[in-house]
């Protein structure tokens, strides 16, 4: 559904020695629509997931969302929508 990492951001991890640590925290507004959903991440070496990839965890993180304050939808993206409706009336007065 949604993918990133630092290279795609522009922020690449370089300079790295075995040993070193370092912690990252990817901030986004998660607008989704009721229903189970899972979280994977990968440590790799270049632009893409599946090249020189170091780890790979699927499933790192399950979770379930209920929407309290959003209106009914059916989908997996909350878009919040804007409806406009006009109306005209004939000569008699019905629409």
């Amino acid at each position: 559904m949604f993918g990133t990492n630092t290279h795609h951001l522009g922020r690449p991890l370089e300079g790295l020695n075995p040993g070193d640590r370092a912690t990252l925290r990817f901030r986004f507004d998660a607008a989704l629509g009721p229903g189970s959903y899972s979280v994977a991440v990968a440590l790799h070496s270049t632009d893409t997931h599946v090249v020189n990839n170091f780890e790979w965890r699927d499933l790192a993180l399950v979770f379930n969302v209920v929407n309290m304050s959003q209106t009914n939808f059916l989908g997996s993206a909350w878009l919040p929508p804007d409806l406009v409706i006009e109306r005209a009336t004939g000569p008699s007065g019905t629409a």
